[in-house]
């Protein structure tokens, strides 16, 4: 188990390369990725605080600009909403690291060492302010749970030599923590440390991962993934930040907003970037960006589930060895769906739905397939 101190995770970025071969180490199943739950909290209060900060100051401006703009109409921010946003960070990291309970006596025992200044408590400050609980609650979580899982070697990675030291010598008390685990208990101050130790880059042929990724598998492995990621919704009254973009009709295009996918049909993939290679245990693995057009039933606003396409861009995991329980695609991360915008993407489009294009000037086999696909998944 790798377990990651709140520093390690705000010191990186979620959409970075050590971010990726985390969640890849933990998809494989080479290594279980961690996050002590004070440190979650810690993490997503951070993120929500920003937003609450930046809404604030935005309100401010808009203020000042409604007071200063005398011929048009007050304009408004959107609410404050704070426990969407807690939701959506708490869904972000909880797709890097499972979270790791606190019991309630290592919480009690925090608190303790808090008010008696106790390793990795302090003061701080001309005011000798006492601090440290939650450090305390870090630490005593990664000890629990390596107390618990007897089998498994802990990696605990944090940069915060102040408080945690470096690992090569504690206080007396840290250090009595740490006794009966001290053989299977590493402890690291740099993420790059630990991801070396289970990841090294090697070279990949470009085209042979580009063959890969034209694998029936992918494309339908990323036609589920979007309708698992966007599912049906009871209500189209969804926030603007919930949506994401489609394409209607090819033969007479049109852009709108949806809200979920009913089902995913089919995708293409329409471009391949950023291929790089990674020896993972004994296989070679590949990460590459990846845009496809993904076709499906789309839950729109004001109208019943209808065929439509959306461009998706996401990094995806593979290998390249020939497994026995086939050739996984597994998605690291991905942006939101947007409208097809290219004419190329267009013209895919309804190549996905009717088979041939251009289109028979007699009859319309776009709208015949469509009728067809809604009857198919909608009845």
């Amino acid at each position: 188990m790798i377990i990651l101190d709140a520093c390690t995770v705000e010191g990186m970025s979620l959409q970075g390369s050590s971010a990726e071969l985390l969640r890849a180490l933990r998809e494989i199943g080479v290594q279980r990725i961690g996050i002590p739950w004070p440190a979650m909290q810690e993490l997503i209060a951070h993120k929500t605080m920003e937003y609450r900060d930046a809404h604030a100051s935005a309100s401010s401006a808009l203020n000042q600009l409604n007071r200063r703009t005398p011929w048009a109409e007050p304009q408004r921010l959107p609410d404050l909403q704070l426990e969407d946003a807690r939701e959506h960070w708490r869904n972000e990291f909880e797709k890097l690291a499972e979270v790791i309970p606190v019991s309630l006596e290592a919480l009690q025992e925090s608190m303790f060492r808090e008010a008696n200044v106790l390793p990795p408590c302090k003061t701080a400050g001309a005011k000798k302010m006492k601090v440290g609980g939650r450090d305390a609650a870090i630490w005593l979580s990664a000890i629990e749970f390596a107390e618990r899982n007897e089998q498994e070697t802990i990696y605990f990675v944090s940069g915060n030599t102040n408080d945690f030291t470096h690992g090569t010598e504690y206080p007396e008390l840290m250090a009595q923590d740490v006794l009966m685990v001290r053989d299977r208990f590493v402890h690291l101050t740099a993420l790059d440390d630990v991801v070396s130790r289970f990841a090294q880059p090697c070279e990949v042929d470009a085209t042979e991962a580009e063959e890969a990724l034209h694998h029936p598998e992918a494309a339908a492995a990323i036609s589920v993934a979007l309708a698992l990621a966007y599912p049906r919704q009871r209500s189209n009254n969804m926030p603007w930040s919930s949506q994401f973009g489609v394409m209607v009709d090819p033969a007479d295009p049109w852009r709108v907003r949806a809200v979920g996918w009913w089902r995913g049909y089919t995708a293409q993939l329409t471009a391949v970037d950023k291929i790089q290679g990674y020896q993972i245990g004994w296989h070679k693995w590949c990460m590459a960006t990846t845009s496809w057009l993904v076709v499906g039933l789309a839950q729109i606003d004001g109208r019943k589930p209808t065929v439509a396409a959306s461009t998706w861009e996401v990094r995806l995991l593979f290998s390249l060895a020939e497994r026995e329980d086939g050739t996984p695609f597994t998605i690291l991360r991905s942006f939101k769906p947007e409208a097809p915008s290219t004419d190329r993407d267009v013209n895919t489009f309804g190549a996905l739905v009717t088979g041939a294009l251009p289109f028979d000037a007699d009859a319309d086999p776009f709208e015949e397939e469509m009728a067809r696909l809604e009857r198919t998944y909608v009845d």
